[in-house]
């Protein structure tokens, strides 16, 4: 059951999760900037940029995931309560 589940905390969560991953991706577009003095031979930079993209990504994803979640707790009480509507 669904009931004791703290969707609130956890889209905070996830949400304080995507904003590391912003600001991660800001540091990393400076490095970007300067890829002259900061970037190996191998591409370093660019791998861990897109790293933390899909970890952006990932983090929204399971912000979105939750309030899905939120909103399927609350269905069978909005289902009852639009039934009523049309039985009156």
């Amino acid at each position: 059951m669904i009931k004791n589940t703290d969707f609130q905390s956890a889209e905070l969560k996830f949400n304080n999760a995507s904003s590391s991953f912003k600001n991660a991706l800001t540091t990393i577009n400076f490095l970007q900037t300067n890829k002259n003095y900061f970037l190996d031979q191998k591409g370093t930079i660019k791998s861990v940029e897109n790293l933390l993209k899909s970890a952006e990504k990932i983090s929204l994803a399971g912000k979105n995931f939750t309030i899905g979640l939120k909103n399927i707790k609350n269905l069978p009480e909005k289902f009852i309560q639009t039934n009523l509507l049309f039985q009156n």
